[in-house]
């Protein structure tokens, strides 16, 4: 593996993580939302050096798969909710497709 196949990988294992965390997160929020700072501080736990940027990428990602909803208020807070099936991928009662790493189940 050459070391750009290499940092590809390792970036591709980041973002599909980071998008985990995120829909766990929200999914702990449910039914209220959450806003992206608070986001971020959770991500931090695992990975020290995200941006806002990376976490509002992130985001937008899950809301193109319709997995959350946000919205961005007038004073630039941006504000996201899991939605149904975003549940249902967390809980695994649907086929989570690639782009977002699921843990194995322990069993």
């Amino acid at each position: 593996m050459t070391p750009n196949q290499l940092k590809a990988t390792i970036d591709s294992a980041r973002h599909q993580t980071v998008r985990y965390l995120l829909l766990m997160t929200l999914n702990t929020a449910r039914p209220m939302q959450a806003q992206a700072y608070m986001l971020r501080s959770v991500v931090a736990a695992v990975f020290p050096d995200v941006t806002d940027l990376e976490v509002l990428r992130e985001l937008d990602y899950l809301k193109s798969r319709e997995l959350i909803s946000s919205h961005t208020n007038p004073m630039g807070q941006t504000f996201a909710k899991i939605e149904r099936y975003g549940i249902d991928v967390i809980e695994r009662s649907v086929e989570c497709d690639p782009g977002i790493t699921l843990p194995p189940i322990d069993g």
